[in-house]
C-alpha cells in the first residue's frame, strides 16, 4: 500500500522535512485568562454595592441567608424604578454563567438578563424571570413584548439558594435549574457578541421583593475563533492521559469547494482556557492543496493520538474526487505529527466507482487492535455502505484484508458510522442513514460481540440523528449527541443512554446548541470530570468553535 502523498511524489527526505517543520510549530500567545472560580462576596464591605458592578436602586453586600458569609442583595423599594446589578464581562461569542440565587422576599418576580453588545439596555439579549412560591418555581423568557413560560420546576426558592447555570450565545441560551436544562432561541432584543449578566427586580407594585446572589461564575466558552475569511466546522475532542483536552477541527473558506486545513487546540483546565490553534494537516499533496476534512481524534492506551480525515479534490464546476481516508499520529501529545497514512479499503478511490470517507474516530479494542469506521462505495454499489477496517499495529496501517462490512444494500445509504467499545468489550455502531434519494431517515444500530469480526444486521432506531457522536462515560453510559434531521436548521441534541447494551429507542432529546442557521451540528463530547461533559458546537458565520457544558442531571 502506498500513501497518497507517496503517489504524488513526496519522498522520504521531504517527509522528514515536513515532520521537522511541524515539530517547531508552537502555539502563539494565549488570550486573557478566564477563570471558573466562583466570585464570593465575603471580603467585600457590608452595605456597599459589589465591586465592579453597575448598580441602580438598592443593591448592597449583606450577610448571607443562613448567617454564614456574604452575598449581594437586590431589594425592590420602588414601584417605578427597577433595582439592577450588572456584572460586566468582555464581549465573546459564547459564555457560561453560574450563580446561586435565593428569593428572600417575594412580592414580585426576580429577573436576570444575558447582555450583549448593541442590545436594548433595558432588556438584554435573553431575559428570564423567576416566579417562586414555597413549592414551585416558574421560569419564563421575554420575547420583547411578552413573557413566555419556559418551565415550571417543583422546587421552592423562597429563603433557599438554588444553583442556576446558563450557556449562551447571541442566538441560543440554555438555563439549567433543578437539574433540568431548558433551551430557548426566544430573545428580548438583538445583541452580539455576548457580554455580562444583569440581575433585576420587577420595579412594579407591590414593592418589597428581595433576592440574594452568590458564587457568581462567568467565563468564555469560545474554544477557537478563526480569522476573517475562514470558517470552522467538524470538531472532535478527546482527553489526553494528563487530563488535557485536545480538539481538532476543519478551517476553510466554505463547506464545499474549498480546501480546508486541520487545526489543533488544547485546554489544560477543563475547557476554560484554550491554546492558540495551529495547523497540523494542511492538505498539501505534492504541489496540490486538497481538502483535508472531517478530522476525528482518538487516544490509544499508550497515549498515542490518532487523527483521521478524508481527502477531497474539488474539480471545476463543483464536481469532486475523493482520495480516501488518512491517519496521522502523534506520540508526544500533539507536539509533532507523522506523515499521513492512507487507510486501505475495498472502497478504493483509485478504482472507478469506488470511494470512502470517515466521520467516526478510531477506537482501540481490549486486545490492542484499532478499528476505524468508514463509509463509501465498492465499485458497483448503488448506495453507500458502512465498514470497519482493522489495524493490528497500533493504527500505523489499515488493510482491506481486515475490512468488514457493517451495513449495506436495501436501497438505503449507510453513512458516518461511529463506534463505541462498551464496558463488556462489545461494540456498538450507530449509523447515519439516508434514503436512496439522500433524504435523512432514522439511524440504525449494529453490534458486535467478537471484536468487530462480525456484526448484527443494523436495526432501525427511532433516533433521527445525523453527524452524531458517541461518548462512553465513566459510568459506562453513552452520551449520544447529534445534529437533528428536522428542523432543517440542524440544532444539536443530546441524551444519555444509561444502558447502551439495551435498546436505544425512546431516549428523548435535550437541545444543547443552536445557531438557528442550518450549517451546524457535527457535535463531539468529552467527560471533563465525572458526570460533567463538554460538547462542541460551531457557528460558521461567527467563525467560532464553542464549548457547551452539561451534567448527568441535565439528561434525567
Amino acid at each position: 500500500m502506498y500513501g497518497f502523498r507517496r503517489r504524488f511524489g513526496i519522498g522520504i527526505a521531504a517527509v522528514a522535512a515536513l515532520v521537522l517543520a511541524q515539530a517547531v510549530i508552537t502555539a502563539g500567545p494565549a488570550m486573557a485568562a478566564e477563570t471558573a472560580a466562583p466570585r464570593t462576596f465575603d471580603a467585600e464591605p457590608l452595605g456597599q454595592p459589589p465591586a465592579g458592578a453597575t448598580v441602580q436602586g438598592s443593591v448592597a453586600v449583606v450577610t448571607k441567608l443562613g448567617g454564614t458569609g456574604r452575598a449581594v442583595q437586590l431589594t425592590d423599594n420602588s414601584a417605578s424604578l427597577q433595582t439592577k446589578a450588572y456584572f460586566p464581562a468582555p464581549a465573546v461569542n459564547s459564555r457560561h454563567y453560574e450563580f446561586d440565587l435565593a428569593v428572600t422576599a417575594w412580592q414580585t418576580a426576580s429577573v436576570f438578563a444575558i447582555r450583549g453588545s448593541g442590545d436594548n439596555a433595558g432588556l438584554g439579549v435573553f431575559r428570564f424571570m423567576i416566579t417562586a412560591n414555597d413549592t414551585s418555581t416558574v421560569l419564563s423568557v421575554y420575547d420583547g413584548t411578552a413573557w413566555r413560560t419556559l418551565a415550571t420546576e417543583p422546587i421552592g426558592m423562597r429563603n433557599t439558594y438554588r444553583r442556576i447555570s446558563v450557556d449562551a450565545t447571541a442566538d441560543h441560551a440554555a438555563v439549567s435549574l433543578n437539574g433540568n436544562r431548558h433551551s430557548t432561541t426566544v430573545k428580548a432584543s438583538a445583541g452580539s457578541p455576548i457580554t455580562g449578566i444583569e440581575f433585576v427586580s420587577a420595579g412594579t407594585a407591590p414593592t418589597g421583593s428581595a433576592a440574594q446572589l452568590d458564587n457568581l461564575i462567568m467565563y468564555s466558552t469560545v474554544v477557537a475563533l478563526d480569522p476573517t475569511g475562514t470558517q470552522i466546522r467538524f470538531p472532535d475532542v478527546t482527553k489526553l492521559q494528563n487530563g488535557t483536552l485536545a480538539v481538532v477541527y476543519d478551517s476553510g473558506a466554505a463547506h464545499t469547494n474549498a480546501n480546508e486545513d486541520i487545526k489543533f487546540v488544547t485546554s489544560s483546565d477543563g475547557g476554560v482556557n484554550w491554546s492558540t490553534p495551529r495547523v497540523i494537516e494542511d492538505g498539501m499533496f505534492g504541489t496540490q492543496h486538497y481538502d483535508a476534512r472531517d478530522p476525528k481524534i482518538s487516544r490509544l492506551s499508550d497515549g498515542t493520538l490518532l487523527v483521521s480525515f478524508f481527502v477531497t479534490e474539488w474539480l471545476a464546476g463543483g464536481a469532486s474526487k475523493q482520495h480516501g481516508t488518512h491517519v496521522i499520529r502523534s506520540a508526544d501529545s500533539g507536539a509533532t505529527w507523522s506523515e499521513p497514512a492512507e487507510v486501505d479499503s475495498a472502497m478504493d478511490p483509485d478504482v472507478s466507482g469506488g470511494w470512502n470517507a470517515s466521520h467516526g474516530a478510531a477506537v482501540q479494542l481490549p486486545n490492542g487492535d484499532v478499528l476505524i469506521p468508514l463509509y463509501g462505495k465498492v465499485p458497483g454499489d448503488a448506495t453507500s455502505r458502512a465498514t470497519v477496517v482493522r489495524s493490528t499495529d497500533g493504527g500505523r496501517t489499515f488493510n482491506r484484508a481486515n475490512e468488514v462490512t457493517v451495513g449495506s444494500g436495501g436501497d438505503v445509504n449507510y453513512q458516518e458510522p461511529n463506534l463505541s467499545v462498551l464496558p463488556d468489550g462489545s461494540l456498538a455502531c450507530l449509523i447515519r442513514m439516508a434514503s436512496s434519494s439522500g433524504a435523512g431517515i432514522p439511524a440504525r444500530l449494529s453490534r458486535s460481540s467478537n471484536g468487530g469480526q462480525t456484526w448484527s444486521a443494523p436495526a432501525v432506531t427511532d433516533i433521527n440523528a445525523s453527524s452524531h457522536h458517541q461518548l462512553v462515560t465513566s459510568t459506562g453510559a453513552i452520551l449520544l449527541t447529534w445534529g437533528a434531521i428536522t428542523p432543517s436548521t440542524r440544532p444539536t441534541y443530546g441524551q444519555l443512554i444509561t444502558n447502551p447494551a439495551g435498546s436505544w429507542d425512546g431516549i428523548g432529546e435535550i437541545r444543547l446548541y443552536d445557531t438557528t442557521r442550518g450549517d451546524q451540528a457535527n457535535p463531539s463530547s468529552v467527560e471533563v470530570s465525572p458526570g460533567r461533559f463538554l460538547t462542541l458546537g460551531y457557528d460558521v458565520s461567527r467563525r467560532t468553535l464553542t464549548a457547551v457544558f452539561s451534567t448527568v442531571a441535565d439528561y434525567s
